[in-house]
């Protein structure tokens, strides 16, 4: 597992959220290298948990026309001032209730996990109330809702649970937890 800081209290220059910077991208080829090293040349398979969303969960999403509550949200464009839609693909799990933020630059984060190779998927939960799953380029990007009761998210509180196996990793299993789903004690 990768633990990599995007945490929402850094801030760019002009304020916005920010991203894994460059030398946290190095810092995980550099040991993604050495663990496929120290493993006879094969891969170690991993998931990568960070607080903000990777940039590339807008080209995940499908660009559509139509508002539909729970599969598309509107989002303005950063980069041409334009209003859009976006909605979850077909074969994605899970609810679409925000729009997702994640940092308005792109380091190459996840350019550099595909070209590793390790990466099963990028988990993060910084936008509350969604909690979905996405294949993209094989590697899937998956968003908890919050498990803490102090958010703005008053709606889709919960927690994920991952089942692995180490002999398998890939055929990792997971699924949202939400608090309205059952009972707490």
């Amino acid at each position: 597992m990768n633990y990599l800081e995007s945490y929402y209290a850094n801030y760019d220059e002009e304020g916005r959220y920010s991203c894994v910077k460059p030398d946290q991208i190095e810092w995980y080829k550099n040991e993604a290298k050495a663990l496929k090293e120290a493993n006879g040349g094969e891969t170690v398979h991993s998931l990568a948990f960070q607080h903000i969303i990777v940039p590339e969960i807008f080209d995940a999403l499908d660009e559509v026309k139509i508002l539909w509550f729970g599969r598309i949200v509107r989002k303005k464009n950063a980069l041409n001032d334009k209003n859009r839609y976006y909605a979850l693909p077909k074969d994605a799990k899970g609810d679409l209730r925000e729009y997702p933020c994640p940092p308005y630059y792109n380091n190459g984060q996840y350019d550099a996990m595909l070209e590793m190779g390790d990466v099963l998927a990028t988990v993060s939960g910084h936008d509350h109330e969604n909690t979905f799953e996405i294949d993209y380029k094989g590697i899937k990007i998956i968003n908890t809702p919050t498990v803490g009761f102090h958010a703005y998210n008053d709606i889709n509180l919960g927690s994920r649970v991952f089942v692995l196996d180490e002999k398998a990793p890939e055929s990792f299993e997971t699924s949202a937890l939400i608090c309205g789903s059952f009972l707490m004690l």
